[in-house]
């Protein structure tokens, strides 16, 4: 009967650690998303470093965002794009202030 009611406690405190362990890790889900979110914003973070946004670099015409030096997937040919992209759209020719 002791051996019965001991193990009756041990499985009640491993259900109350596995149900705590749970929701611990749906709030953590809920705040910072999946691993496909956190993912793709250090991939973010890594590409804006490695491009990163010139100090010279102009102003956007559409939006006033600063704009990053970027080059066309088709032709390599160079161009200046906004940081908001695809929320704006605005592009400048590449001889507008190009980076070193």
């Amino acid at each position: 009967m002791v051996r019965a009611n001991t193990l009756l406690i041990l499985i009640s405190r491993t259900v109350n650690m596995v149900e705590k362990y749970i929701k611990s890790v749906g709030d953590e889900f809920a705040e910072t998303g999946g691993f496909r979110e956190r993912l793709s914003a250090v991939r973010s973070e890594a590409r804006v470093q490695r491009d990163g946004v010139a100090a010279e670099a102009p102003s956007c015409p559409q939006c006033g965002a600063p704009m990053r030096w970027r080059k066309t997937r088709q032709d390599n040919r160079a161009f200046w794009g906004c940081t908001e992209y695809p929320t704006c759209r605005g592009v400048l020719p590449a001889d507008t202030n190009e980076p070193r």
